[in-house]
């Protein structure tokens, strides 16, 4: 609840005025105000089978390849992708 103690902040307003916001849980900022319904995974979902390479294969298993290791300022990488993916 918040209180306006200053006339000068809001001009016409003769005296102090109170007002309350409804409080909301962080939980329910995200949600949408339109309804659906959750499928269900077990009963949607599907496996995705991709054959990969032997070299794939390699690179998946192996602990020290690291994915997008080559970069090292991400917020440059991203404005350079996005420039030359404009039409």
């Amino acid at each position: 609840m918040r209180t306006i103690k200053s006339k000068t902040a809001l001009p016409g307003i003769s005296k102090a005025e109170v007002y309350s916001s409804p409080a909301r849980k962080t939980s329910e900022l995200n949600e949408s105000s339109v309804g659906y319904q959750k499928l269900d995974p077990a009963k949607y979902g599907h496996v995705i089978d991709c054959q990969l390479s032997d070299e794939e294969l390699a690179m998946a298993n192996d602990p020290n390849v690291k994915p997008f290791g080559h970069i090292s300022d991400s917020a440059a990488y991203v404005r350079k992708i996005r420039k030359a993916s404009r039409p």
